[in-house]
């Protein structure tokens, strides 16, 4: 317990969208355990007797980023030189962080009932890269977004054939994000408003250093509320059919932003003075920012089966409607009184400037995970259990960037548990997910100052490159049952 109070501090810094490991080696769609509850709440119905399971699960991974450098085309700087730029090479993101697992169920003393309570982590991602000014700082220079939810759930096993369970859960959720942002183009067209047709610039400049900002999202905190449900089928003893369901939810954020602009080089005297002449040279600015987005339903299935009374075997997956998460919905508002002008009219078109309303694309697809476990009990003190599960990417190449990443992974897991009294046992396991190497050629983010750019949801830098990863979870879990079945 003391260790998992521990993780509370730290609840998770993932590297994909989902953490498929909601109560660990013990956690499956056709678990019987308080992990049900977000498996399948039926299954706490199915366990019976007093059942509790705390668990702890450090965290490491690193995603690799080598960025194809983008096709500018030709051109020439501000003193008529032939333009020389890369703005690709090698970019490194790492991850840390603890997840826990929480939670207790019982019957009451009631056969065929089953009520529980837990909290979890099952939704998780973020990162800090390593490389100052690195070739991905439009995408991702510090982030974490995670989901922790406190859910009550129950069920009844009826004639001991089909159990029926209904869950219901607070979701506790938190987004940050800090990420460069490209001023070019709006400086491109402020010079052309005060003088028409005199722009240098070309589209190679627009990822240069001096020609970009800043921008950090505060950590923004968001309540939301969702539940789940599922029939779990025993025809006979040894095997169990469990179908669950979870819904997915909307999340809308509001809270603190801060931009933080550059100014043009002084050989640019054009850019310097319209960056000046509107008050964003070398400042910061605070105001209000908002994201939005939608979280998937999902359906978790399992077929559990226990040829021998010492063997549980397990085929499982989940399909996960990822689609419905097309787009971040991001507003930046900058008040005038953050401008430093006398001039109120340049001031509030300056305000008007700073803020946006965009959005930013994901286009994520459905997919689906699969895997099996078993589990082994070796001696009346000792369990063994292995795990390999495959998980496809859901997230299309022409979107993949470091701030929208995922890989398709496989999964492997091992477990060492010793049960020294009957209604205690400690575990020890290890999860490697190896992400498969993915070279992205059809970028659908592009930046140019063209009049035909494109649409705002697509304009950032390009990401094409290739994509690496993979991530390292050693959980330690003490779990106990009291009265009930096997």
């Amino acid at each position: 317990m003391f260790i998992a109070l521990l993780a509370l501090l730290n609840p998770a810094n993932a590297a994909s969208l989902d953490l498929l490991e909601v109560g660990g080696a013990w956690g499956t769609p056709g678990a019987t355990n308080p992990s049900a509850l977000w498996w399948n709440p039926a299954g706490i119905a199915v366990g019976g007797g007093h059942q509790y399971l705390v668990e702890g699960a450090p965290v490491l991974a690193t995603v690799g980023y080598d960025r194809t450098n983008p096709d500018y085309g030709e051109g020439t700087d501000l003193f008529g030189e032939e333009a020389n730029y890369n703005y690709g090479g090698r970019d490194d993101i790492t991850f840390s962080g603890v997840v826990p697992f929480i939670g207790a169920s019982s019957d009451f003393g009631v056969d065929g009932l089953g009520i529980g309570a837990a909290l979890y982590v099952p939704t998780a991602r973020g990162g800090v890269s390593q490389t100052k000014n690195g070739p991905g700082r439009y995408h991702l220079i510090d982030g974490d977004i995670k989901s922790i939810h406190v859910a009550l759930g129950g069920g009844y096993h009826i004639a001991d054939k089909v159990a029926l369970g209904v869950s219901g859960a607070l979701t506790m959720n938190s987004w940050e994000a800090v990420t460069d942002v490209e001023t070019l183009s709006s400086l491109d067209e402020g010079i052309n408003d005060i003088f028409p047709g005199s722009s240098p610039y070309q589209d190679w400049m627009i990822e240069q250093q001096d020609y970009s900002g800043q921008l950090t999202f505060e950590t923004l905190h968001q309540n939301a509320l969702t539940f789940g449900a599922g029939i779990y089928i025993t025809p006979v003893d040894k095997l169990g059919i469990s179908i669950g369901y979870h819904q997915g939810y909307r999340l809308d954020y509001e809270g603190d932003v801060e931009i933080a602009l550059g100014c043009p080089p002084d050989f640019d005297g054009l850019g310097r003075f319209a960056a000046e002449s509107r008050g964003i040279c070398d400042s910061t600015f605070k105001g209000e920012g908002t994201i939005g987005y939608d979280l998937p339903s999902r359906f978790n299935f399992g077929v559990v089966v226990q040829p021998i009374d010492k063997v549980r075997l397990e085929a499982m997956g989940s399909y996960v409607m990822w689609s419905v998460f097309t787009d971040y919905d991001i507003t930046t508002k900058i008040d005038r009184s953050q401008i430093d002008l006398d001039d109120d009219v340049v001031a509030e078109e300056t305000a008007a400037l700073v803020s946006q309303n965009r959005k930013w694309a994901r286009d994520n697809r459905n997919t689906v995970w699969l895997g099996v476990d078993g589990k082994v009990k070796i001696h009346k003190l000792f369990t063994a259990g292995a795990r390999v599960f495959y998980d496809r990417s859901a997230i299309p190449s022409s979107v993949k960037s470091t701030n929208n990443y995922d890989l398709d992974t496989l999964g492997l897991m091992g477990l060492a548990a010793v049960t020294p009294h009957d209604a205690v046992g400690i575990g020890l396991s290890f999860t490697r997910h190896q992400m498969f190497a993915q070279t992205v050629k059809d970028s659908a983010y592009g930046l140019t100052l063209e009049e035909d750019r494109k649409a705002d949801r697509l304009y950032y830098p390009s990401a094409n490159g290739t994509y690496t990863g993979g991530i390292n979870r050693i959980a330690l879990s003490v779990t106990g049952k009291f009265g009930g079945g096997e």
